[in-house]
């Protein structure tokens, strides 16, 4: 026969049988007089942080604090192992979300634990398979990823997408459109600038040799480079042999020779005259080559002073 009512001090410990006692016979608040008040308070559908959670389908106010270096495990995973300075919460077998202790950080990981505190050293392979990281840091977004490798081996990290804290986003291994997969499809660079325009002989020295009204510039888009130029020659110094642009930005592909349009070249002859700037391959300098099929060159002693040369054109490196 079940009791459902007794006195505190009719009973002593352990008298009375677990199943004699009515469902709704013992209130929170008399447990508590026995057992820790966390437990008694989780009883209720709702709780505040701090005590005890509240049971299922309750809610609770306030903060849930978790004290430093322990891990909450989603679901049934397996324990995995992780350095100190991470506060883990680690979901599934195969993926964390991290926390690095004293500073700005954070990582979302998959296939990978840690052994060192440092964003990029310290990683191993939880299972035999490939890995990725996405971390914040220092204001800044890392997206890295890890070819496979056996369980328990180091990782090295291959970062392929950062987002700079300056809003630019950088492509570290080149960019890939639509399906493409292959390497050597990667746009791997984009560059702007300015060169340096030098209008010479190929051979003597500068002497008084002057020139003016530079301007010179480029856009590297992968190997290609799109170039132009002008500048004018106020004294022609002590060069001689034939005339040659120096100073194209990078060297050209050697297998190359390519021929740029001019709208102006500084010889007298050449409103009559065939004349036309040649790339020379493996080289970062231009040749002008004259002729109705451009197979003489054109001689420094041709040059005439305050005359503007301007070049423009496309090579490839």
């Amino acid at each position: 026969m079940a009791i459902d009512t007794i006195k505190s001090t009719a009973v002593l410990d352990g008298a009375i049988a677990t199943a004699d006692i009515a469902d709704d016979a013992v209130t929170a608040d008399k447990l508590a007089n026995s057992i820790n008040t966390s437990i008694a308070v989780g009883s209720t559908a709702n709780t505040t942080a701090n005590a005890a959670l509240p049971k299922a389908g309750g809610t609770m106010t306030g903060d849930l604090i978790i004290s430093d270096n322990v891990r909450v495990r989603l679901g049934s995973p397996t324990s995995t192992s992780y350095h100190s300075s991470h506060e883990v919460l680690q979901i599934g077998d195969g993926s964390a979300l991290l926390g690095n202790d004293g500073s700005k950080g954070s990582q979302l990981i998959t296939n990978a634990y840690t052994t060192a505190g440092s964003s990029l050293n310290g990683y191993k392979y939880i299972a035999t398979d490939k890995a990725s990281s996405y971390q914040q840091y220092d204001g800044a977004h890392n997206f890295r990823v890890a070819g496979s490798g056996s369980a328990d081996a180091a990782i090295t990290w291959t970062t392929g997408l950062e987002v700079l804290n300056a809003g630019q986003a950088r492509a570290k291994n080149g960019l890939l459109f639509g399906t493409d997969t292959a390497a050597a499809n990667a746009l791997d660079d984009y560059e702007e600038g300015t060169w340096n325009l030098v209008l010479q002989g190929s051979g003597g020295s500068a002497g008084s040799w002057a020139q003016s009204g530079t301007s010179a510039k480029y856009t590297k888009i992968g190997n290609a480079v799109h170039f132009s130029g002008t500048a004018y020659l106020t004294n022609t110094g002590s060069y001689n042999g034939y005339v040659v642009i120096n100073g194209l930005p990078f060297v050209s592909n050697s297998a190359h020779n390519i021929s740029c349009p001019a709208a102006g070249i500084p010889i007298g002859q050449f409103n009559s005259t065939n004349y036309m700037p040649l790339i020379i391959g493996g080289n970062s300098y231009m040749h002008i080559r004259k002729g109705q099929y451009g197979d003489a060159t054109a001689l420094y002693s041709e040059v005439t002073i305050n005359v503007r040369i301007i070049v423009s054109g496309t090579y490839f490196i």
